[in-house]
């Protein structure tokens, strides 16, 4: 059994996950990720918005914890928590975005996402670094823009989910990240192992 935190996703997303794995068999393992919101504003939140940290983020989850992803590890080499391990799982992560004066929006939308994702664990003793990178693919895809008169739609031309920067929506921020339907996923834990 592991169980490890990310500090970069922390600080970087203001999102702190709780990484609990268990191994099932001799090279799988599942692993349940709980996150909590602990930043309202944190530094990747605001980088593509020209209005100063005018936008918000906090959990639509319970309390801080906006939800959970849950996936089998498949361990090359057939030994759990050292090495290499390739990832496939589901996130269900709900957030709520808000943006303060002028623009005073908000959005309310859930991360369902389907990923998959390679990584490496070293272990020493009972500490263990773990290392992954993949790619997920968005389930719940929904789309908001603003008509002429400035009136939420979800009839947009393209994919984007848009939020207020200003009263009047002549700036806006996109929620949606520049792959979309697709993200990129990184994490950098530290842990234990049992």
């Amino acid at each position: 059994m592991s169980v490890r935190i990310d500090p970069f996703n922390f600080l970087l997303e203001g999102r702190l996950g709780l990484e609990l794995e268990t191994q099932l068999y001799q090279f799988l393992t599942l692993e349940i990720v709980p996150v909590f919101v602990t930043t309202k504003s944190p530094p990747t939140l605001n980088y593509n918005t020209y209005e100063k940290a005018s936008l918000r983020q906090e959990s639509n989850g319970l309390g801080a914890i906006s939800g959970a992803a849950i996936d089998a590890g498949f361990w090359f080499g057939g030994k759990p928590f050292n090495g290499y391990v390739f990832r496939t799982g589901f996130t269900n992560y709900a957030y709520k975005y808000t943006t303060t004066d002028p623009g005073n929006d908000s959005v309310s939308h859930t991360d369902r996402q389907f990923f998959a994702m390679v990584g490496s664990h070293n272990r020493w003793g009972a500490f263990t670094i773990a290392g992954g990178i993949g790619l997920a693919y968005e389930l719940n895809k929904q789309n908001r823009c603003f008509d002429s008169l400035g009136s939420a739609t979800s009839s947009c031309d393209k994919d984007e989910l848009l939020i207020k920067l200003n009263q009047d929506g002549s700036s806006v921020a996109d929620l949606h990240s520049f792959l979309y339907p697709f993200d990129l996923l990184a994490r950098f834990s530290l842990g234990v192992v049992f």
